[in-house]
């Protein structure tokens, strides 16, 4: 006999957005497992865990914090070397810090290389904090992009930063108008191309400012019980997710009244293992089952 089982968790990344995280737990009659990892060469499968990690951090970064532009930054070959990586991240750096003290500012960022075809970086991201005085709308006068264009003849402004341009590069702000669209979009930035390539110079998938927000369990049960798959953004043998604007537990819903926890009885030596569903007790009376690190998984 076997019963599906549930670690469900819920995450708070804002007032109004949570992340439902239904991990499985497949229990058979003689032993208690996780699902099944498909066999994969140990560099690949870091890779690929190395990937997930990041995408979902990413996400969570950008929707944990009220970032005001998407932000596309370059750098100028005459004023930086356009192939250093670390040397690149590791200028902006300190050029945020020294920001913050010269216009006692706030800036915090999220950031994720990317290459051009012919192998010089640039940095897509988040961004928050550059005081608006220092900020100039680009003009249809100019030499611009064919998205930025299309922008401002809608009337929408897409700003540049003279400070960033004077030192590194071309720089677009471009204000976010909608958190999560812009939030997904960037993860799709983690390629699996960029992440190897970022990983053979031993520098990150994506860099951030210190003290950002992160996302905040507010609810975590072990269940048993009939789960809405339909629901799900994403359903695969290890867990199940979806994003819900709104969250409330009350203790009167039917759909937490049917979770009810399960101990695993040793009958005697001569039967197998015997599953009995008892009333609701505290963790601490669970056997212990395969860990999966929900984090790893891709959003």
């Amino acid at each position: 006999m076997t019963f599906k089982y549930y670690d469900y968790r819920v995450k708070k990344f804002n007032d109004s957005y949570f992340k439902h995280i239904y991990l499985k737990r497949s229990i058979s009659s003689s032993e208690h497992v996780g699902p099944e990892r498909e066999e994969k060469a140990p560099n690949e499968s870091k890779l690929a865990n190395n990937i997930s990690r990041a995408r979902s951090r990413i996400f969570e970064y950008a929707m944990c914090n009220d970032f005001e532009y998407f932000v596309t930054l370059t750098l100028n070959g005459g004023k930086r070397d356009r192939f250093d990586l670390q040397a690149f991240s590791k200028d902006f750096a300190q050029f945020v810090r020294n920001h913050r003290k010269q216009y006692d500012s706030n800036i915090e960022y999220l950031l994720i290389p990317e290459t051009h075809k012919d192998g010089a970086y640039h940095m897509h991201g988040f961004i928050k904090g550059i005081p608006f005085d220092q900020l100039r709308i680009f003009t249809l006068d100019e030499k611009l992009s064919y998205y930025i264009r299309k922008k401002l003849k809608k009337n929408q402004p897409v700003y540049g930063w003279s400070e960033y341009a004077d030192r590194f590069g071309h720089i677009v702000l471009d204000p976010i108008q909608d958190k999560e669209r812009c939030a997904k979009y960037m993860t799709k930035y983690v390629s699996e191309c960029m992440a190897e390539t970022v990983t053979e110079l031993g520098a990150h998938v994506y860099y951030v400012s210190r003290g950002l927000n992160i996302a905040e369990t507010i609810y975590t049960i072990e269940c048993f019980d009939n789960v809405d798959t339909e629901d799900m953004e994403i359903n695969n043998d290890f867990v199940m997710i979806k994003f819900t604007y709104t969250f409330e537990l009350e203790p009167d819903d039917d759909s937490f009244d049917r979770m009810i926890y399960f101990d695993v009885l040793r009958r005697s030596h001569e039967r197998a293992m015997a599953y009995e569903l008892v009333p609701v007790k505290p963790v601490e009376s669970f056997a212990v089952f395969t860990n999966i690190d929900f984090e790893q998984l891709t959003l």
